[in-house]
């Protein structure tokens, strides 16, 4: 039996800031990537009528068609608010291989409320777990995501409004890198 030696393994990269508390309360920006990166959650389409004033001025408009996974998906993240009172989704855009979300957990201090509060791992692991079975059961077979997630903390308004916008324009960069960038 061959043995394997560990240092010469290629080792993951950390996702979670080192020391910040994530079953406290916090407002987040989510990406969860399907598996082996297949688009089975939406298309990505341009708008037909381009409004003509921002035509040279950036991308083109874009706008999402989503599949049924996508729609199972888009379902499972309204519900994460009924599933857990103290979760909030703020902002989110399904894309064909990837989901962005921004939602905030919190709850208020000294309340019973406060040791019921789930963290982000759980919230996005409840999101993922749920949204593969119903997919597996209607629409698709098999692993739906990847094992983990990216996140980042937003700290204030400015990196709030930052990856809003990042939300909003990802369906027109998606579309500009589908058709410039091959």
């Amino acid at each position: 039996m061959q043995t394997t030696d560990k240092s010469k393994l290629a080792q993951r990269k950390p996702t979670r800031l080192y020391g910040f508390d994530y079953s406290g309360c916090g407002t987040y920006f989510v990406t969860i990537c399907t598996q082996g990166k297949k688009q089975v959650l939406s298309k990505v389409i341009p708008l037909q009528e381009a409004n003509t004033e921002n035509v040279g001025q950036g991308l083109a408009p874009a706008d999402i068609d989503l599949l049924p996974c996508g729609k199972i998906a888009m379902e499972q993240l309204k519900l994460l608010e009924t599933r857990f009172p103290c979760v909030t989704v703020y902002d989110y855009v399904i894309m064909p291989d990837h989901i962005h979300i921004i939602l905030n957990i919190w709850y208020e201090h000294g309340t019973a409320e406060a040791s019921l509060c789930p963290t982000l791992s759980h919230v996005v692991g409840v999101f993922k777990s749920l949204t593969t079975r119903i997919c597996n059961r209607y629409c698709h077979k098999g692993k739906l995501f990847q094992s983990s997630f990216y996140d980042h903390i937003i700290r204030n308004d400015k990196d709030y409004e930052k990856t809003s916008e990042y939300i909003a324009n990802n369906p027109q960069a998606w579309l500009y890198k589908q058709n410039y960038c091959r």
